[in-house]
């Protein structure tokens, strides 16, 4: 490998945190629409939202009751909270400010700009001392995610595609497959088919809702005639051409190992290949039909642990100093 360590790991750490910072600007925004639609639906949603991120002790030790606006600043702008949006984003713009001599000017200047623009509506005095007005308005979180975007452009289009363009494609390739394991997993136990008249509405409110969570709304119409548990599960698992779905991200990890691994497809040299490939296998494989209810949250949470190894396995192989 031609690319230092510290190179590696900073690209691909900043890339990671990137990726995260759009999810959860997606899903907050999301939310906040489905909120004015389906209030009470909404209201499991964000007790689910902390969990996901694996700090609710941390949530409840700041808030003595979980509601919308409580779930959305600590997600967005608590420093203590190592998941929060400007957590992500501070730690992004230290990768990029120790790796400045490897990116272009341009990259730096969108992640210094995206974090400065959030540091900034973070200092504004709370509206009724509570939230900040920022957090009041989606277009406060279209606003990061599209910055997000266009980084991911600016990257593209002015990064030499050589060993350390292929590291930042594992960090976002790797964080956006967990990231789209924990959002299914969110509302996996919301999602069990109900044909109950009542009960419909609320159902469609929660597919939309995933289906727009994870970008995928309009890519799913194109290809499905019917919005159902099934369609959805084997859209965002098994699609290889949308680029959220499990499938697209894990043939991106592994197309990225082999230009990293300078092998032909189909050849290993690390566990990190082999474990990629045996999780590929296995998705291909997989029944949709059969991962109702618990069946599916095991599924999801396996799926976690596989993608946390396969990133343990990469800096095991590239990052750790020998």
């Amino acid at each position: 490998m031609h690319v230092l360590s510290r190179v590696a790991d900073s690209i691909y750490w900043l890339n990671r945190y990137v990726e995260r910072v759009e999810n959860y600007a997606r899903l907050i925004e999301t939310y906040q629409h489905l909120a004015l639609e389906n209030a009470e639906v909404t209201e499991r949603l964000w007790l689910a939202l902390v969990e996901s991120t694996a700090d609710t002790a941390g949530f409840r030790e700041t808030y003595a009751e979980i509601r919308q606006e409580h779930v959305i600043e600590y997600l967005t702008f608590n420093r203590k909270n190592p998941n929060s949006i400007i957590t992500c984003l501070y730690a992004a713009k230290e990768n990029a400010r120790s790796i400045r001599e490897k990116i272009s000017k341009d990259m730096w200047e969108s992640i210094n700009e995206l974090y400065n623009a959030v540091a900034a509506a973070a200092q504004e005095e709370p509206a009724g001392g509570e939230v900040h007005h920022a957090v009041r308005t989606s277009s406060f979180f279209r606003d990061i995610r599209r910055s997000c975007h266009a980084f991911y452009g600016i990257s593209d289009g002015t990064l030499s595609h050589d060993e350390t363009y292929y590291f930042a494609q594992l960090g976002r390739s790797i964080e956006r497959a967990d990231k789209t394991t924990r959002i299914l997993d969110l509302q996996s136990y919301l999602l069990a088919e109900d044909t109950a008249p009542e009960k419909a509405d609320a159902h469609v409110h929660l597919a939309l809702a995933l289906l727009k969570a994870t970008s995928a709304h309009e890519m799913f119409n194109q290809a499905y005639a019917r919005i159902n548990t099934a369609n959805i599960l084997e859209f965002l698992l098994l699609s290889r051409t949308f680029p959220r779905a499990i499938i697209a991200t894990l043939l991106q990890i592994e197309y990225a190992l082999r230009c990293l691994a300078g092998e032909q497809k189909g050849f290993f040299i690390n566990a990190a290949q082999k474990k990629v490939q045996r999780l590929l296998l296995e998705t291909r494989h997989i029944d949709v039909t059969s991962l109702t209810g618990a069946q599916l949250n095991a599924y999801l949470d396996n799926l976690q642990v596989r993608l946390n190894e396969i990133g343990i396995e990469i800096t095991n192989t590239y990052f750790t100093a020998a």
